[in-house]
């Protein structure tokens, strides 16, 4: 039987916060990127580790330098987290005198001899020295430059239909501001403002959620034209929230069962607004299986073998999609929020500055809107080629807001950077994508439930609870892809690729530095690292 008034919070708490988690599949080809080169080599001292592990630093101001690659000498490679911290799988025929590239955007690229690898990795910034192209170049204007990058988009910035190996990590926060319930009236003993104001006392304040998977994404920059194949996933949260309104929707329902006729019904009204609770929906109960009908228990079986296929499939589903929606949002779309390319008339646009990617000059483009546009930018631009190397955006204004009817809605944020590498035969292609968004949505409304009957004579109306909510909740996303190899696929053979995800993500109620052991990943942050399940259970409390 559904608890009504808890079964409201609910249903408002889920128009806030979307706490949709799923997935999962395994691929041998997930420990090793590419294919490892077999030709003799003189043998040195092995390695005694599998994974490597540091933190990069700016060697003059020891701060830690984010989205840097990590590349070993068979062009497997991570990039660093926003702290400069990178762990990055090893292959087996790795010496101690082979050696790592890093590289990052205006610093010295450098050679490290894993050897001398520790806990921090030190480089310095680079100087800017102009070189030929750049000479050669410096009279063009921003704006040149940005028509430079048009006419040659779609030779740098093909939507080809590619093979990806991605990890892909959902990070979701998010803290209720305001929960308050002004009780008003009810003609049901239990149900007072007593035990009311008990109940609002366990529902969580807090919830962070953690989904990461590594997949095969088969596609090009659409959304549409995605096929996804997990290898492995996990999801990290507290399951004790789930426990938490389990318990309260039994307290509700022992209260109900006590006290409302089995032919009621229930009107629910807030303002306008109202809906009706059958007296079967009402007072629903677990039909009793018989143990011994055989043709039931195997019908039950089957059953319950469709709704986990379903919730596989849902899984991966979701996953492909809300990358397909970042995918597509890349500034080449043309339909991109991103429009400073197709829509430059609506930015000021400057020059700001040249720098270095390794030993590629790079020109400094911002833009700003005018106020017709949304987001402002800044894009760094080969200087050679005229291709995009990196894009860094946040919004410029409110991107939405809605007040009406006691409800009301804002969108405040939405910034991140995208990063595009050059690959063989392929153009630029996306090697590490990240946006963070923002929200707060409220909900203050009057909520009144009454118990009807109309096989009662008299009155129709048995019982009456109304209270008055007042909640607030804000919350944040953070979407984090990072590519590590593409493969060029045929249309055709693009058309074949059937999807078979049938695995769930494997539940961790605390961070496991094991799980991924053998995979390449983006390290964690500390947020998720210090993540436990207890610890969210008591800042709740």
């Amino acid at each position: 039987m559904p608890s009504i008034l808890l079964r409201v919070v609910l249903l408002i708490l889920s128009l806030i916060s979307s706490l949709l988690l799923h997935s999962q599949t395994a691929d041998p080809l997930s420990k090793n990127l590419t294919e490892q080169d077999s030709s003799p080599k003189k043998m040195a001292p092995p390695l005694q580790r599998e994974t490597l592990s540091s933190v990069l630093l700016d060697s003059l101001t020891k701060s830690p330098i984010a989205y840097a690659s990590i590349i070993l000498k068979n062009n497997q490679g991570v990039i660093t987290n926003e702290e400069g911290a990178f762990s990055i799988q090893l292959p087996k025929d790795m010496q101690l005198s082979d050696s790592i590239s890093v590289s990052s955007m205006g610093y010295e690229k450098k050679q490290f001899l894993l050897s001398a690898v520790g806990d921090t990795l030190l480089i310095a910034s680079k100087e800017i020295v102009l070189n030929g192209v750049i000479v050669s170049n410096k009279n063009l204007s921003a704006h040149e430059i940005v028509l430079k990058i048009k006419e040659n988009l779609a030779q740098n910035h093909p939507q080809n239909l590619t093979t990806k190996r991605l990890f892909f990590r959902a990070s979701e926060t998010q803290y209720m501001s305001k929960m308050d319930v002004d009780f008003k009236k009810s003609s049901i003993g239990a149900l007072n403002k007593k035990f009311i104001d008990s109940v609002m006392g366990l529902i969580p304040r807090n919830g962070a959620y953690f989904t990461e998977v590594l997949a095969d994404l088969h596609g090009d920059y659409t959304q549409k034209n995605q096929k996804i194949k997990l290898i492995k996933a996990s999801k990290l949260y507290d399951k004790e929230n789930e426990v938490s309104f389990e318990g309260i929707e039994k307290k509700f329902d022992e209260i109900f069962e006590q006290n409302v006729k089995k032919d009621s019904y229930l009107k629910v009204k807030s303002g306008w607004f109202s809906t009706k609770v059958s007296s079967d929906d009402l007072f629903y109960k677990e039909a009793v299986i018989d143990s011994s009908n055989v043709a039931l228990l195997d019908s039950l079986a089957t059953v319950k073998k469709e709704q986990d296929l379903k919730r596989k499939q849902g899984f991966a589903n979701y996953r492909k999609n809300r990358m397909g929606r970042l995918f597509e949002r890349l500034f080449f779309n043309e339909d991109s929020p991103f429009d400073f390319l197709f829509k430059d008339n609506r930015y000021e646009i400057r020059l700001e500055d040249y720098t270095y990617l390794g030993a590629h000059p790079v020109y400094q483009l911002r833009f700003i809107s005018k106020g017709r546009s949304d987001y402002d930018a800044v894009l760094y631009v080969n200087a050679d080629d005229f291709g995009v190397v990196r894009l860094d955006f946040k919004n410029s204004q409110i991107l939405k807001k809605v007040k009406l009817l006691g409800f009301s809605y804002v969108n405040y944020l939405s910034e991140g950077k995208a990063f595009f590498t050059k690959r063989e035969d392929l153009g630029y292609q996306l090697s590490y994508l990240e946006e963070t968004t923002a929200e707060k949505v409220g909900i203050k409304r009057p909520i009144k439930i009454i118990e009807k009957n109309k096989n009662t004579r008299g009155r129709r109306k048995q019982n009456e609870l109304i209270v008055a909510i007042d909640f607030e909740i804000n919350s944040q996303n953070k979407n984090e892809i990072v590519v590590f190899s593409h493969k060029g696929i045929d249309p055709e053979a693009f058309k074949t690729i059937k999807e078979d995800n049938n695995i769930l993500p494997t539940y961790l109620p605390k961070y496991d530095p094991n799980f991924w052991e053998g995979y390449n990943i983006i390290e964690p942050n500390t947020a998720i690292k210090s993540f436990s399940a207890a610890s969210q259970t008591k800042s709740n409390n």
